[in-house]
């Protein structure tokens, strides 16, 4: 699909080099980078739970105690 859009310019360089280093046009590098970022959004919040954002976490994260958090508080 054409369209038009207003891309910031240093977006734009980023996006030129990345085609360029994968030899594939600019459309497809810019729909790539922006499916990406539109999935990881959607995925970020999946519920609220009594009002606060419940976020999925990969399995295998290290998990924050509230001593890490202290410890990061000073």
């Amino acid at each position: 699909m054409r369209t038009t859009l207003n891309l910031d310019p240093q977006l734009v360089n980023t996006a030129k080099r990345l085609a360029a280093a994968r030899s594939v046009a600019l459309g497809d590098i810019i729909s790539e980078l922006a499916n990406i970022g539109l999935d990881a959004q959607s995925q970020a919040i999946t519920a609220h739970k009594n009002s606060f954002p419940v976020f999925k976490i990969p399995s295998g994260t290290p998990m924050i105690g509230l001593e890490d958090v202290k410890m990061d508080e000073d």
